[in-house]
């Protein structure tokens, strides 16, 4: 079994597929890994691309979804072989410098999910300035603190997933969410989270030299924004603590403030 299997979801994305897969394959730690592709309905040459690196590279695997990237990390979440899945998007890429340890780490670490540091634009940010594992009241404290501040915490790049605990869910990401879909996820994955490790490791390179979906917003996209918050809302107070339920309430909040702006 491998340690790690990166999950990359492509769509339209010859521009910036190659920096990606290129940062992956160049890490010290590819030999312990697995790049999983799952083009989901490229109108471009991104499966041309993403199909010559399967073909010519052990390790390297291409598959085709349904479009929509919760379609495309669903099945490479089935597909995966690795004991943890790192989610990458296909205009990004890991921090491949210095990481030598990354996958002893996730090999001896006894937790459900490891949140690393990133570097966004030509910004690093260091939320975390010292190893820790959390437990216990620490970790409900955290897991309250990632839902106040989804903006900070709820996104699922720079981790990564233990592939054990997402099989033991329900779902995984939903196929009918356009917007939200990784902080619907990020609340259900949290409650089958037992432990927690903070590693100041620099994983993660979050490029912003491409559109985002928020950047480009409309009333169809606040329509199914509300939906998001909705399908959320419902699975908060069917299997949420009180706790949890009262922090949701600024995810929402939080949310709305985006719309807005």
């Amino acid at each position: 079994m491998k340690i790690i299997s990166f999950v990359i979801p492509a769509c339209n994305a010859e521009k910036t597929i190659r920096r990606t897969i290129d940062s992956i394959i160049q890490s010290s730690f590819f030999i312990q890994s697995e790049i999983i592709i799952v083009e989901n309905g490229s109108t471009d040459s991104t499966y041309d691309i993403s199909n010559s690196y399967a073909t010519n590279i052990e390790n390297v695997y291409l598959y085709e979804s349904e479009k929509g990237v919760s379609n495309a990390r669903n099945l490479g979440i089935k597909k995966a072989r690795g004991e943890w899945i790192v989610f990458v998007a296909a205009d990004d890429s890991i921090y491949n410098k210095g990481l030598s340890a990354v996958p002893f780490l996730l090999k001896i670490c006894e937790v459900d999910l490891v949140l690393f540091n990133y570097q966004k634009g030509n910004n690093k940010v260091s939320q975390i300035t010292i190893d820790t594992i959390l437990v216990g009241q620490e970790l409900n404290d955290y897991k309250i603190k990632m839902i106040e501040k989804p903006t900070q915490y709820l996104f699922v790049w720079a981790k990564a997933f233990k592939r054990s605990v997402i099989l033991g869910m329900e779902n995984y990401f939903n196929p009918d969410l356009k917007l939200a879909e990784d902080g619907d996820f990020m609340i259900r994955y949290l409650q089958k989270v037992h432990s927690i490790l903070l590693s100041n490791q620099l994983l993660y390179c979050y490029f912003i030299d491409t559109p985002s979906t928020m950047r480009t917003f409309n009333a169809t996209k606040l329509k199914g924004y509300i939906k998001a918050l909705q399908i959320t809302s419902e699975f908060i107070e069917q299997e949420c603590s009180k706790e949890i339920q009262e922090a949701f309430n600024l995810y929402v909040l939080t949310h709305f403030n985006i719309i807005m702006v």
